[in-house]
């Protein structure tokens, strides 16, 4: 093995052929890079490599610590590459893939995802322009993860793109005898029996006018390739949508088939943990069959389901307590909004959001009353109430109103409503959620305009057309949200936000264009929120040398997860600001943050940090530097200062400096205090700092150890010793 950082390719545990396909595909396209997989494979699969060998390394063969970026493959979900999910947060990564988005989606700095029949389609549209050419062995290969992904053609979700890349693989020599080969789903004597079972346990159920089968069994062995036997199912009865549940004794999994655009099976068990795509999904629980089952059903029958049980299943004892408090108070009580969506998408968000269908402020007197140690804030001219509970948690808590905007970009006049109004004037449909909090249809959910759907479709769409003009800061969450959530944004959407982009964010107070532009920047990972508002013209609006260096992005990333354990006021979203105003120099930084007006804290920190970085790096470079200096000097800087000059350089000595400056000689101390020389007979006097800094100084450079050196170098600092 190389070594140094090596380039890494891999694809999802359980690989199927465009798994293998798409890493052999990508390994031409990246030669220097070594090929793994994440974990096991099919059946099918590890039959096809005892017969092919491809050169494929298997995980434990790679040490994490000598991996310097990753290719993925057909996946960009976390959980799904095995133990190279460790690094995943800290390591470049290049992502080629053809699922629909998931929660836990991985970014990258470089990405090719459509949503073709398969990921092979998508490397091999590359792979023909660069004309790299293959051999009639590969192209046998490529053919099988095409035909394996989009059922032979005959899934919805199959592209003319495939069908091209079928044609031109034909033309290269793929082998159609070996295709069906290894394509031929050859059943056991154990799939036998396990099939008999499923049929005996078939369940129908009507969801949305669509036929949906269970069927469960609880074989006396370890079975492989169940898919097969799933796909055998389908094949006979010419099932619409089936979920097969198979018991063992650990856990149940769950493969589930589709052959309708209506119901996508992989977003259906991505809350548990899976995943896949509209005609294909997976997933491993544990917990009782029957519930498990009743989970997936009422997953499928979202649009008209109670969520109540959602209520007690994701959310944390305190919160059932509040809500069951206040559910108590009376009619007209509506759980709304953000925290509707992130308890169906299984999101954490412990901030509550209330409507009341009557006087919002009275009842929040009445609730604060009856929730220990809380603190009531009322804003009478909007009819809002806010309560902050003793564990920092936030409700808010508004009477049903309905919304006029004067002129674009001004603050809304308010008037009282029913909840449909309320929950019409939200940003995007999956924000107009409400569930009932009312104790006769308690976690009934309400879904007015087609929230739910588009949760499902995974897609960002405002309500109406007028949305983005009246608050062109709806343009920065919808960009904020389909990052966070790996959702879509959806055309019409689009079209309009690069229209109101062009014309319309001159009518924004730059008070609520810097609040967004923070929240922005406060996420984990804002890269792709921010080349999003680039693409759509909002990042030149700020300021027109706003960039994206990916590079300083991805050194800054890195300085923080090393850093992590020493950081705790570090306002991060500064570092990321710095690394947009990068190009910037001084005079054009302070009219930028002139016109975001950031508080006088923000903007000594991020002209300090853009000023003194350059001369930090060339102090730190020195040959040799006492701990002392390299403490006097790095001390008084913010973090982020600090941050941002690991980030710039490229120096290992002054990276070493840095860190030892954080781990080892912030946190030195001296023993004695003011009052221990007072005790010595010393009166208090400016002196008194000299002794301390010069005893910190002693400590710092190894001199003074323990409380009686520092006794010592007191005598002979005031002339005592003997």
């Amino acid at each position: 093995m190389k070594t140094g950082g090596i380039t890494l390719i891999t694809t999802h545990t359980n690989a199927d052929f465009d798994g293998l396909a798409s890493l052999v595909c990508a390994g031409k396209l990246y030669p220097d890079a070594y090929k793994c997989f994440s974990g096991s494979v099919c059946s099918n699969v590890k039959a096809f490599l005892e017969a092919y060998p491809q050169g494929i390394l298997k995980s434990r063969s790679i040490k994490l610590e000598t991996i310097e970026r990753l290719i993925l493959v057909d996946t960009r979900e976390k959980h799904r590459i095995g133990k190279f999910s460790q690094i995943a947060d800290k390591t470049p990564i290049s992502i080629y893939d053809h699922h629909p988005s998931q929660q836990d989606d991985l970014t990258g700095e470089k990405e090719e995802i459509r949503e073709e029949g398969a990921t092979i389609t998508i490397l091999l549209e590359i792979l023909r322009k660069k004309g790299i050419p293959i051999t009639k062995e590969e192209a046998t290969l490529f053919s099988l993860g095409i035909y394996e992904d989009t059922g032979s053609l005959l899934f919805p979700t199959t592209s003319s793109s495939d069908i091209d890349s079928l044609s031109w693989l034909f033309k290269q020599g793929a082998d159609l005898s070996i295709v069906s080969e290894y394509l031929e789903h050859k059943l056991t004597k154990s799939h036998l029996l396990l099939l008999s079972d499923l049929f005996k346990s078939c369940r129908l159920y009507k969801i949305r006018g669509i036929d949906v089968v269970f069927a469960s069994a609880k074989p006396k062995e370890h079975i492989e390739d169940l898919a097969s036997v799933i796909h055998q199912m389908m094949d006979i009865e010419r099932f619409k949508v089936l979920f097969c549940f198979i018991e063992t004794e650990e856990c149940i999994h769950i493969i589930a088939r589709s052959r309708v655009e209506e119901i996508g099976v992989g977003s259906v068990l991505s809350c548990f943990g899976g995943g896949g795509h509209g005609q294909a999904g997976s997933a491993t629980v544990k917990g009782m069959l029957k519930k498990i089952q009743k989970m997936v059903l009422a997953n499928l029958k979202l649009g008209e389901r109670n969520l109540s049980f959602l209520i007690e299943k994701r959310l944390p004892k305190w919160m059932r307590e509040v809500i069951s408090v206040l559910s108590g108070l009376g009619t007209g009580v509506y759980l709304v909004g953000g925290f509707v969506r992130d308890l169906i998408l299984n999101r954490e968000n412990l901030d509550l959001d209330l409507v009341i269908t009557g006087d919002g402020i009275e009842f929040a007197k009445k609730l604060s009353c009856l929730l220990p140690n809380s603190c009531l804030t009322c804003h009478r001219r909007f009819g809002t109430a806010q309560i902050t509970l003793e564990n920092k948690a936030k409700i808010d808590i508004a009477g049903a109103r309905k919304e006029s905007y004067a002129k674009p970009g001004a603050l809304p006049e308010i008037s009282p409503a029913s909840l449909k109004s309320d929950l019409k004037r939200r940003d995007f449909t999956i924000n107009t959620l409400a569930i009932s909090a009312n104790p006769k249809d308690f976690g009934r959910l309400i879904d007015f305009y087609g929230g739910i759907t588009d949760i499902q479709n995974r897609t960002i769409r405002i309500l109406h057309p007028k949305s983005l003009a009246d608050d062109p800061t709806r343009i920065f969450r919808a960009v904020r949200f389909s990052s966070r959530f790996g959702f879509a944004i959806e055309k019409e959407t689009e079209k309009i936000a690069r229209d109101v982009a062009r014309g319309g964010l001159k009518h924004l107070s730059y008070e609520r264009l810097r609040n967004e532009l923070i929240l922005i920047l406060s996420d984990e990972y804002p890269e792709k929120a921010l080349n999003r508002l680039s693409d759509l013209g909002v990042l030149g609006f700020v300021w027109p040398g706003l960039v994206l260096k990916k590079g300083l992005f991805s050194k800054i990333h890195e300085e923080l997860f090393h850093l992590a354990i020493f950081l705790e006021g570090a306002q991060t979203w500064v570092l990321w600001f710095l690394a947009l105003t990068v190009g910037l120099n001084r005079g054009e930084t302070e009219e930028v943050i002139k016109k975001l007006r950031f508080r006088a804290e923000i903007r000594k920190k991020v002209l300090e940090a853009k000023a003194k970085a350059p001369f930090i790096i060339k102090f730190l470079q020195r040959k040799t530097l006492k701990n002392s200096t390299l403490y006097k000097r790095l001390i008084n800087l913010s973090d982020e200062t600090i941050i941002f000059v690991l980030a710039k350089t490229k120096s290992l000595l002054v990276k070493k400096r840095i860190h030892l400056f954080f781990a080892t000689l912030r946190k030195e101390r001296v023993y004695l205090t003011g009052d221990d020389l007072i005790s010595m007979s010393l009166k208090p006097s400016p002196k008194f700092r000299k002794i301390l800094d010069k005893l910190l100084s002693g400590h710092l450079d190894g001199k003074i150890k323990t409380k009686e050196d520092e006794l010592r170098f007191i005598e002979r600092f005031l002339g005592r010793d003997s």
